[in-house]
């Protein structure tokens, strides 16, 4: 069956939100879409995602789990799975939602080097003794390494670390969906 042009026209919008998740005017622009065609209280939802503190609750179902995103703006832009959940589903998500932080469920950094730096370990590291409930797969190791003033995988704070394998998800997902890469460098 082919798609209504009402049906093209929403996939468009969240194409565009998700390809500049920052930029506020593809949000606006789609609010005034679903004014148009008579959904105002979705147009509302929108747009309250635009200036301000965020709003409400969301609720998103994967595979038969239901996840809630407390911090909604009018469409989910932070998301926390398990790694399985996530590479299953990361393309589905990213194409539908403009997701700009994602957590993995049971991942933390270690401490290392007598605890001056925080260090995320692989899950394809050689030396098995080191490999734990923590070791996160090596594909987002690999694109901690790429981002913008990083030379390795050590980091100051837990909260750095944590970041890190944030934005590396959601280059992963973006890059799953065909989306452009968000520039972190700029946004900092």
């Amino acid at each position: 069956m082919n798609p209504t042009q009402q049906e093209i026209d929403r996939a468009a919008f969240i194409r565009k939100i998700c390809e500049s998740p920052f930029d506020p005017t593809p949000r606006l622009i789609y609010a005034d879409w679903l004014e148009d065609i008579g959904q105002e209280g979705q147009a509302i939802l929108v747009r309250r995602s635009v200036p301000g503190p965020a709003r409400g609750v969301l609720i998103l179902s994967i595979e038969e789990k239901v996840f809630v995103n407390p911090k909604a703006k009018g469409v989910f832009d932070s998301i926390k799975f398990d790694v399985p959940t996530f590479f299953a589903n990361a393309q589905e998500i990213f194409l539908k939602f403009p997701i700009i932080e994602v957590s993995i469920k049971g991942k933390k950094p270690q401490k290392a080097r007598q605890n001056e730096y925080w260090v995320w370990v692989s899950d394809q590291f050689s030396n098995h003794r080191l490999i734990n409930s923590n070791s996160v797969p090596q594909r987002f190791i690999d694109l901690m390494c790429h981002q913008p003033n990083r030379t390795g995988i050590a980091f100051h704070t837990c909260r750095e670390a944590i970041d890190a394998l944030s934005r590396a998800c959601v280059d992963y997902g973006r890059e799953q969906a065909g989306l452009p890469a968000i520039d972190w460098e700029k946004l900092a």
